[in-house]
């Protein structure tokens, strides 16, 4: 999908109809998104078309799941951790248990 050539190890899950991404580049973990069918990257609230959720995470494989109830709620997990946003991916945060 060309919306996600600048992420590497991406995973994606969709929610009506918008398609959102955990991915690497650089090092560091980030969110993306495309409510266009993946044909371009989706505008976050507060410009842009990415957030970082963290640095420094290597190649860990993310997952990414949107709530089933509310797409404001993303959860990306690595092998080691998990980030949570509760503002449709504008903000994150680690969390040590869920």
């Amino acid at each position: 999908m060309a919306w996600l050539d600048d992420l590497t190890r991406s995973n994606i899950d969709e929610w009506r109809g918008v398609l959102w991404a955990a991915g690497i580049a650089d090092g560091n973990l980030y969110c993306e998104f495309s409510d266009d069918g993946g044909a371009t990257k989706g505008t976050f609230r507060a410009g842009g078309t990415r957030r970082l959720i963290a640095e420094g995470v290597g190649d860990e494989q993310p997952g990414v799941k949107v709530h089933e109830h509310n797409a404001d709620h993303l959860i990306v997990v690595t092998g080691t951790n998990t980030y949570v946003s509760k503002d449709a991916g504008e903000h994150w945060a680690h969390v040590d248990s869920i």
